[in-house]
């Protein structure tokens, strides 16, 4: 068999943006409010990971445990609204107020948070949800002559008790994406 270089998979290729933010709130209610698309969305998934190292010489390592599982999504936003403004400062974005309160101390706001995008090689659709949310963010609006846009950190907390959709097997959310196609 004659070994040829290249990708496997071509369809696999990943290019292109989030085309689609959106987040459930109040969580579990069915209404989506869509925040927007982003060019510079990331997702990062991250499982640490503490290594035993053995007493007998030479040491080896002879245990590993995982000790921290993480899902994030940051993005710029640019449609800024009131209700993305509040969602940027981890307030309730369901209000339809122009007014946006800074400084009072406030109860966490929780929602289910969902990103989708398409994978142009193949029109494969790509979705990431977390069970239960909270965003952060520093408001930044500046000038310029291109869009606008502000700083956003979503991050996926442990839902093991499945109070919005996770489950012990499940808890911080999900990636759906599909396997290879070769």
């Amino acid at each position: 068999m004659a070994i040829t270089e290249g990708s496997i998979d071509l369809n696999a290729i990943l290019v292109g943006d989030w085309s689609e933010l959106s987040v459930e709130f109040p969580a579990e209610s069915g209404t989506w409010l869509f925040i927007g698309s982003t060019k510079n969305g990331m997702l990062s998934v991250t499982q640490e990971i503490y290594d035993h190292i053995s007493s007998a010489f030479p040491r080896k390592v002879d245990l590993r445990v995982p000790t921290r599982a993480d899902m994030k999504f940051n993005a710029d936003i640019e449609e800024i609204h009131a209700q993305n403004v509040r969602l940027i400062l981890g307030q309730a974005p369901d209000d339809d107020n122009s007014y946006v309160y800074v400084g009072a101390l406030s109860v966490p706001q929780y929602f289910k948070f969902r990103a989708k995008r398409v994978r142009l090689s193949d029109q494969v659709e790509i979705t990431v949800v977390f069970w239960k949310a909270v965003s952060a963010g520093l408001l930044e609006l500046a000038g310029g002559d291109e869009a606008v846009a502000s700083p956003i950190e979503i991050a996926a907390l442990d839902d093991s008790a499945g109070d919005y959709g996770g489950s012990s097997t499940a808890p911080l959310g999900y990636i759906n994406i599909s396997p290879k196609t070769v």
